[in-house]
């Protein structure tokens, strides 16, 4: 029982970590999109680049 319950702990945290990256890759792309945008990019290349779609990047305006 100790042994399933440690695997569960590691498994959960393995899991939390994975989630903090990908929120980071998410943030870090956002950031990516506004500074093109600031630096004249069109919203459709931005879109291509980064994969993340346009409709997104134009709230980012």
């Amino acid at each position: 029982m100790l042994y399933e319950a440690r695997e569960l702990y590691l498994m959960d945290e393995a899991s939390r970590r994975e989630a903090a990256r990908a929120e980071g890759r998410t943030e870090g792309k956002l950031e990516m999109a506004k500074q093109m945008l600031l630096n004249g990019f069109d919203i459709e290349l931005v879109s291509r680049i980064s994969g993340i779609p346009a409709e997104e990047i134009e709230g980012l305006k």
